[in-house]
């Protein structure tokens, strides 16, 4: 039979067709679809309008290296203290950028503790540098906020409003109106001044949030980013996302300045240190030098001396050699003492220690360097971080380390020194020995011509470095260098419209489909004919349009609309089912009300006699009978009267209808108090065989299945059973107990109809051929 179900197919091909099914069922859709699309669209086009486009800022500076080749041996001569750092550590720098020392400084100067808005159309538009307003608090308040102060300050007909809120622990409300918003006014808080900048229009609004700091630098550590250009560059990048571009650029170029300067500064607290330390020896050296100078002139005035004689300058000329290399181990002696003594009872454990002491020991002027080196960074780190910081901790236990170290080179170097005097001692005091003739007064006067000779050396070396450390000063330069001051954007980064409109575009397509697939789920009724396929093995027989209007009347004789055609592919599919046996009575049913069961067999009855074959629709529906209403005959006897009173004639209880000629009809009468006994009886069979002999076609219009059991009793009568269901009506498990019923054969030779289909959708205007060709026709 043409109307069967096919066969079964594999398992690719049903998954196939699932697929196709399920992307069909998408596009019957569409209307959905779009109405979401255009809602998700405005929205986000009404996002774009709202929402504040935020620009990206960024800027580079290079770390410059400061080491020198002469480091090893000398640590830049003694001037370089404080200007000499060794090779930057970037990710120490980093970590001093993004200081909260350095950001308070930043928020301070720049005043962004202080944030105004002003309100236009549905947005609030940030006002930097200037507002048409400022406010200023008493410091003490600003210094000890426990939450944010928002101020909110409108203007009506010259006169000012002015709201404000402390969002502290218990909010505190303020407000008052003024009539100049120049001056000072009191507030719970504290005095406030207000200073107009520019022009506050008639019903403007500003808003001014007042920021605790601590919250104000918490937020911009998170804002700011602080990274290396590449892994092995010196170049730090530092960028911010922010929607006002002049604030924005001010924050980095101010943030690139402050850690300049905080460079210098650090710079020049060495060079001073260094100038302190060099004018302590200065002082002291020139104390001893005025003494030894002294002790020679009272010397030669004592003893009349005016010059030394020729022959003593051959005689002393080894003696000379060794003075001179006792004056340079002395000078080595006085710089060690001095090392030691500064390690062994230090002023301030952390000092620098000068490495050009005039100490010759390599080895010993490249542990003071790198001593120094890790005090200086030891400083940095105080400068951004406290003593309880683990980094700062192992610094100073590896500088005592050095200490030590120092300490143990120097005694050593000192031993080593002092037996190196004695041995020269003893070779001078052997040459003196083959100058016997010298006079006692000339060997006296060269003693103390040697010490005024190493004071004086000593003098005139400290007034040298005090000279090159001023210099290093005045030649200070910070040890950075800006790559790239500020530089905004050209073009927002976000929002990102493309992506917010193909972002809006897809969600808006995933939840529509997750609607229509959520609904589809919990959706009970049946909605396509595809559902009773797979619900139910019994064969399909049509569907039937939407009809719309009071007329129940669908066809005409002679008609090619859509529901003709539709009941004459009915009329077709249901003949098979007769043929199978032979028969000519037709029993339709429904589940439940509301499904069109009457329409469907007036009409169906109505196409049987369009073939010309004499047919009658039977009212057997004897709870709630509608045939009378739908085909508009105002008859009152019927079936039951037939049922009830074995007297009864037939042929007076069967009417011709208007609606064609070969059209009866057999209406159900007056309800009966015992409907379902009435059936039962044998008047019903009594009632058909004379039917069968005056008809070709028996449509009977019987009770829901779902509600009564009148149809189950009717079942022995029937030839072939038409289930009707209506689209979005017929709950599915109603499927499921047709298919029980005709299992249990309470029902036999059973197709099903579906009514109320939407002829709108894709799949009945396109796929349904018979239905597409009469509209063809029709237009």
């Amino acid at each position: 039979m043409q109307f069967q179900q096919p066969n079964q197919k594999s398992e690719n091909q049903k998954e196939e067709i699932d697929i196709i099914e399920l992307l069909f069922f998408y596009v019957t859709k569409w209307r959905y679809f779009v109405v979401v699309i255009a809602a998700s669209l405005l929205l986000a086009f009404l996002y774009l309008k709202i929402a504040a486009p935020k620009y990206q800022v960024t800027g580079a500076i290079l770390l410059r290296s400061d080491d020198k080749s002469d480091l090893a041996s000398k640590l830049s001569q003694l001037g370089d203290f404080g200007l000499s750092l060794g090779k930057k550590q970037a990710d120490d720098e980093i970590y001093v950028i993004k200081s909260e020392r350095l950001i308070g400084k930043m928020i301070g100067q720049l005043g962004l503790q202080k944030q105004y808005y002003l309100k236009q159309g549905f947005k609030y538009q940030e006002q930097y540098p200037v507002s048409p307003i400022s406010v200023s608090i008493p410091q003490s308040l600003q210094d000890s906020l426990l939450g944010t102060i928002e101020m909110y300050i409108t203007r009506n007909n010259n006169v000012y409003k002015v709201n404000a809120v402390y969002n502290k622990d218990n909010k505190e409300d303020f407000s008052c109106i003024i009539h100049k918003i120049d001056g000072t006014y009191v507030t719970p808080w504290g005095n406030f001044t207000f200073h107009q900048n520019r022009s506050f229009k008639n019903g403007e609004k500003l808003k001014i949030n007042i920021i605790p700091l601590p919250n104000q630098i918490e937020s911009y550590e998170k804002l700011l980013s602080v990274t290396l250009a590449r892994k092995e560059s010196n170049v730090i990048d530092l960028s911010l996302v922010v929607a006002n571009k002049q604030k924005g650029r001010d924050i980095i170029n101010t943030m690139i300045s402050l850690y300049n300067a905080d460079a210098l500064n650090d710079k020049s607290l060495m060079a001073a240190r260094t100038a302190e330390f060099v004018e302590e020896r200065l002082n002291k050296i020139s104390v001893e030098l005025s003494e030894v100078e002294s002790q020679i002139e009272e010397y030669k005035m004592a003893h009349n001396i005016a010059d030394i004689p020729d022959q003593t300058k051959i005689i002393l000329a080894s003696s000379n050699e060794y003075r001179k290399q006792l004056t340079t181990l002395e000078i080595q002696l006085n710089g060690v003492k001095w090392v030691e003594q500064q390690l062994k009872t230090p002023v301030d454990q952390y000092a620098l220690i000068p490495s050009d002491l005039g100490i010759q020991d390599k080895g010993l002027v490249d542990i003071i360097g790198d001593y120094d080196v890790l005090l200086l960074q030891r400083l940095r780190l105080l400068q951004s971080t406290n003593e309880r910081n683990p980094v700062l901790q192992q610094l100073e236990t590896k500088i005592k380390m050095v200490q030590k170290n120092i300490l143990s080179s120097v005694i050593n170097i000192h031993s080593t020194l002092v037996i190196a005097k004695n041995s020269l001692i003893k070779k001078n005091e052997a040459c003196l020995a083959q100058i016997d003739q010298i006079p006692v007064i000339e060997r006296q006067y060269t003693e103390i011509k040697r010490q005024q000779e190493i004071k004086q050396n000593l003098y005139l070396f400290l007034l040298q470095k005090r000279e090159e450390n001023a210099l290093s000063l005045a030649a200070a330069v910070t040890s950075t260098k800006i790559v790239d001051p500020a530089f905004v954007s050209p073009f927002p980064i976000f929002p990102k419209k493309k992506v917010i409109l193909i972002v809006a575009f897809l969600l808006a397509i995933f939840l529509t489909i997750a609607y229509l697939y959520i609904y589809e789920i919990m959706h009970n009724k049946i909605s396509s004919r595809k559902e009773i396929e797979k619900m139910t093995s019994l064969p399909i027989l049509g569907e039937i349009g939407i009809f719309r209007g009071e007329e129940r009347i669908l066809i005409q004789e002679g008609d090619n609309s859509n529901f003709s055609e539709m009941f004459r592919m009915i009329r077709s599919n249901l003949s098979f089912l007769l043929a199978a046996k032979q028969g000519k009575r037709v029993l339709v049913t429904s589940s439940v009300s509301n499904e069109g069961k009457s329409v469907v067999a007036i009409n169906l009855a109505l196409a049987m006699a369009m073939l010309g074959k004499k047919t009658i629709i039977v009212g057997m529906d004897i709870r709630v009978p509608r045939l009378a209403e739908y085909t508009h005959m105002d008859v009152k006897a019927g079936v039951t009267d037939f049922l009830a009173n074995s007297s009864a004639s037939l042929e007076k209880l069967i009417f011709p209808s208007s609606l064609h000629p070969y059209l009866s009809i057999l209406q159900s009468g007056v309800v009966p108090p015992n409907p379902t006994e009435l059936l039962l009886t044998s008047r019903v069979e009594e009632l058909f065989e004379q039917l069968d002999a005056l008809f070709d076609y028996i449509i009977i219009d019987s009770a829901p299945v779902g509600l009564v059991a009148d149809t189950l009793a009717l079942n022995r009568i029937a030839d072939a059973v038409v289930y009707v269901c209506r689209q979005d009506v017929t709950p599915k498990h109603s499927v499921q107990h047709l298919q029980n019923l005709v299992q249990e054969k309470h029902l036999s030779n059973v197709g099903v109809i579906l009514n109320g289909v939407d002829m709108k959708s894709g799949y009945y205007r396109y796929g349904y051929g018979v239905v597409g060709y009469a509209d063809k026709k029709k237009r």
